[in-house]
C-alpha cells in the first residue's frame, strides 16, 4: 500500500496593530480638590502660565458641586508626569472554575492545528506498527530491565497526579484568594476530564491488546485491534491513558504561565520520565510504544489548547477568531494560495 505526501501548510503571520490606541484624553487627574472660590477654581485660570512647548497641560473646570477638578489634556507624546497615568485601573482577573469554557474547549481540541496533531497521532501509529517499531522497543524493554524498577513510581503517581496537581493549584487560589492560582488549577483538572474521557472513548472502540510478556518473534501481536465496543476493556489499549492525561495536566499548566523556563524544563522532564515509564513497566507489557506516542500527541493538543484558553479569559483579552483562513493571491502566472489556522 502506497501514501503519498499530500503536501505541506505554511502559516502566514496574522498582521500586527501599528499604532498606539490614546485612552487618557479628558481623564481625570489625581489629587486633592480645590474647594470653590480659590483662584483654582476659577475657569480663567488656564494654560497661560504654561510653558510654551510642553508635552501636556493642565486645566481646570467647574463641576455641579462647586469644586474643580484638573483635567489632562494631552499634546504630543504623554509627558513625564504620571500623576493622571496612576489612575488607570488595574486589570481585573476572572476566577475560572474548571468547568469553565468547557463545551467549546471540547471542541477546539480538534479545530484548527489540533487536527493534524490527532492525525499525527493516527498516521504515526500505523508506521510505528508497519516499520516494526513497536516489536522492537518492545524486545529492547524485556532485554533489559535498567528502567524497571525506576517505572513502578509513575505508574502508580500517573494515575492521580493530574487530579492532585490541578485540585492543589485550584485548592491554593480558594485559600490565598488568588484568581491565578486558582484558574491555573481549572485549566488542569478541565484538560484532564477532557483526556480521560477522549482516551476512554478510544480504547472502548480500538479494543487494543496490550504487549505480551517475553520476546516476541513477528510483528503480528502489535497489529492486534478489536474494533467494536469494549472488545478490549479501557485499561490496557491504544492510546496510553497515562500519557495523554498527564501531557494534558502539565502542558495546560505551561500554557498557563507561559515563558516560564524552570517550570518548562520541569514539565518536560516529568514527562519524559513518564513516556519511558509507561513503555518499560511490567518488562514492556503495559503499553506498546505507538500508544504512548499517540497518547502523547493527543494530550498536547488537550492541554495546550485548554491552558490557553484559561490564560486568555483570565486576562480578560479578547478571544481570536478560529477557524482557517485562505488566501488567494494572483501572480504572473497563475494564482497561489496559502493557507493558515
Amino acid at each position: 500500500m502506497s501514501y503519498r505526501q499530500l503536501g505541506t501548510l505554511r502559516r502566514i503571520p496574522l498582521a500586527k496593530n501599528i499604532g498606539l490606541l490614546l485612552l487618557v484624553l479628558g481623564l481625570l487627574a489625581a489629587g486633592p480638590h480645590p474647594a470653590a472660590g480659590s483662584p483654582a477654581a476659577q475657569p480663567e485660570a488656564d494654560t497661560q502660565s504654561q510653558p510654551a512647548g510642553t508635552d501636556h497641560q493642565w486645566k481646570t473646570a467647574a463641576v455641579a458641586d462647586g469644586s474643580s477638578r484638573p483635567l489632562f489634556t494631552l499634546s504630543g507624546l504623554p509627558g513625564r508626569d504620571q500623576g493622571a497615568l496612576n489612575n488607570v485601573p488595574e486589570v481585573q482577573h476572572r476566577f475560572l472554575a474548571p468547568w469553565s469554557g468547557l463545551g467549546r474547549n471540547a471542541v477546539a481540541i480538534f479545530s484548527g492545528s489540533n487536527a493534524l496533531l490527532h492525525l499525527s497521532a493516527l498516521g504515526g501509529t500505523f508506521l510505528i506498527i508497519e516499520t516494526g517499531l513497536d516489536t522492537q522497543v518492545h524486545n529492547f524493554f524485556v532485554r533489559h530491565t535498567f528502567f524497571e524498577n525506576a517505572s513502578h513510581p509513575a505508574v502508580s503517581l500517573g494515575s492521580i497526579f493530574p487530579v492532585l496537581l490541578g485540585g492543589g493549584f485550584l485548592a491554593s487560589g480558594l485559600i490565598g484568594g488568588s484568581s491565578q492560582l486558582g484558574s491555573a488549577g481549572g485549566a488542569v483538572l478541565q484538560a484532564s476530564l477532557l483526556a480521560l474521557s477522549y482516551t476512554s472513548a478510544l480504547k472502548a472502540l480500538t479494543g487494543r491488546p496490550g504487549p505480551e510478556h517475553g520476546i516476541l518473534d513477528d510483528n503480528q501481536a502489535s497489529t492486534d485491534f478489536r474494533f467494536g465496543f469494549l472488545r478490549g476493556g479501557v485499561f490496557h489499549g491504544w492510546p496510553s491513558g497515562h500519557m495523554m492525561a498527564n501531557t494534558a495536566a502539565v502542558t495546560s499548566l505551561l500554557s498557563f504561565y507561559k515563558d516560564n523556563i524552570w517550570l518548562d524544563i520541569a514539565g518536560g522532564t516529568y514527562l519524559a520520565y513518564m513516556f519511558l515509564s509507561v513503555i518499560s513497566h511490567g518488562k514492556s507489557s503495559m503499553h506498546w510504544f505507538s500508544d504512548a506516542v499517540a497518547g502523547t500527541l493527543m494530550g498536547y493538543a488537550i492541554g495546550t489548547t485548554v491552558g490557553r484558553d484559561f490564560r486568555r479569559r483570565w486576562e480578560n483579552k479578547k478571544e481570536k477568531t478560529a477557524g482557517v483562513s485562505v488566501q488567494v493571491i494572483p501572480q504572473l502566472f497563475g494564482l497561489s494560495a496559502h493557507i493558515s489556522w
